[in-house]
């Protein structure tokens, strides 16, 4: 039987190869300088690929702050995202994934405001903190990190080093709090399909942020067809409605990460996250159905990738989370509903 560690260190090393041009805005000189190829951890973040592709560009861009930020296909990329999940949404098998690198006129309107490397680190630690609530109940688990834990934890991270990140102490499972059920902390974006020549971020993903309990009321571990059974129909309830866009959310990120270190982790929730309706066991049956090994949502097959791999509709969804979550203790999921 193949071990955890052996599915958890491969999702560690997995890489992304990317074709970065440099947006022809940015040169100053009359030749756009070549693409530039490079591998990026599907668990890192895009600005720090920013840092490495601005040791290429630099001679060419003009003088004064360089605030990156990037787009696939004209859609700006948030950069509080994994570069994996962003990969799994919009682009999921183009290889090399061809991306346009930019380092001025920062689209503030667009993307949360860019407050460089120290505002990312404060978010991924947030983000954990949040993790680490939802787990155990308390953020202490993150709270007691040293300076130097979270230096080693954030180095980790760059290199890809699964054997450094946990040699930090930094323990953070599901546990029973109570008469509080056991839950872990999920990520789940599901991607509609795109109505028109181009899938948009902002109009064609619903996010969610939240707790899923492990167990269902007869105490069985849940799937994660389970899992999506509930979800789906509450997070995209007017996917089915005849002459109607689906229920989607305006971003794919979470809401602006700040660098408060209180107990409490943040709200987390994303402004485009849908606050899901309650949704009646009649309709929700009827708008998700179970046949052999797929699963249907209102007629349409859903694809559920986890670390940009197709998973077992009968997998734990605590199993997934123990072996399968990002260095913040999410579990992160992208579904894709395809052409009915």
């Amino acid at each position: 039987m193949i071990s955890d560690r052996a599915i958890r260190d491969p999702n560690w090393q997995a890489q992304v190869p990317l074709r970065l041009t440099l947006a022809s805005n940015d040169v100053t000189v009359h030749r756009v300088p070549d693409p530039l190829y490079i591998l990026a951890f599907r668990l890192g973040y895009l600005p720090t690929v920013a840092e490495k592709a601005l040791e290429v560009f630099q001679d060419v861009l003009p003088p004064g702050e360089h605030t990156p930020w990037f787009e696939y296909k004209r859609i700006p990329l948030p950069w509080q995202v994994p570069i994996g999940v962003l990969y799994d949404i919009l682009a999921k098998e183009e290889m090399p994934w061809r991306l346009t690198v930019h380092y001025r006129s920062f689209p503030e309107d667009i993307l949360l405001r860019w407050d460089g490397m120290e505002g990312l680190k404060a978010h991924h630690f947030s983000s954990m903190k949040e993790a680490a609530c939802i787990c155990e109940g308390r953020a202490k688990p993150v709270m007691d990190l040293s300076s130097r834990d979270k230096d080693s934890l954030w180095e980790a991270i760059d290199k890809g080093d699964a054997e450094q990140f946990w040699s930090a102490n930094l323990r953070i499972r599901p546990g029973p709090r109570g008469e509080r059920p056991t839950c872990i902390p999920l990520r789940l974006y599901v991607v509609h399909p795109a109505e028109g020549f181009i899938a948009s971020l902002r109009n064609d993903t619903s996010f969610t942020s939240r707790p899923v309990e492990i167990a269902d009321s007869r105490g069985e571990a849940r799937t994660l067809a389970g899992v999506l059974e509930d979800l789906l129909p509450a997070l995209c309830p007017n996917q089915g409605s005849t002459g109607s866009s689906p229920q989607r959310g305006r971003s794919v990120g979470p809401s602006r990460p700040t660098a408060d270190h209180s107990e409490q982790p943040d709200e987390h929730t994303g402004s485009g996250e849908a606050d899901a309706p309650e949704v009646g066991e009649d309709h929700q049956s009827k708008a998700v159905e179970r046949s052999q090994s797929k699963l249907l949502f209102h007629g349409r097959q859903v694809e559920a990738l986890v670390a940009g791999v197709p998973v077992s509709l009968d997998a734990p969804i605590v199993w997934l989370h123990a072996t399968l979550h990002h260095p913040d203790f999410f579990l992160y999921m992208v579904v894709h509903l395809q052409h009915a």
